[in-house]
């Protein structure tokens, strides 16, 4: 059996890097998932087409929505735009800044 893709868009910085190893990349492991970590990055040629192609083929998209990184923001929009589904997860409840009923 073929694992399942799962992506993960989380911003850059010690916070993050904790929650994908702790949290994410671990779950992953043990649901028998591979998990990869798309951090924002827009500033070389290509990279929005390649972090654009990588959340098309993930079967689950996570987006850590802590701080209200735009560029997280920005690629969960793109994820929904394509009629894809976003889990979304925050450190902080006020960190989430749509209507939780929907998204619990």
């Amino acid at each position: 059996m073929e694992p399942k893709r799962t992506a993960a868009i989380l911003p850059i910085g010690k916070l993050f890097d904790r929650v994908y190893a702790d949290a994410i990349e671990t779950v992953g492991k043990d649901l028998g998932a591979e998990c990869s970590r798309i951090e924002p990055e827009f500033s070389s040629p290509g990279a929005l087409g390649k972090l654009c192609k990588v959340l098309e083929s993930a079967d689950l998209v996570l987006a850590d929505i802590s701080a209200r990184n735009a560029h997280v923001m920005f690629l969960a929009g793109y994820v929904v735009g394509i009629g894809r589904e976003v889990q979304f997860i925050a450190q902080s409840a006020e960190d989430f800044p749509f209507d939780r009923a929907k998204y619990s």
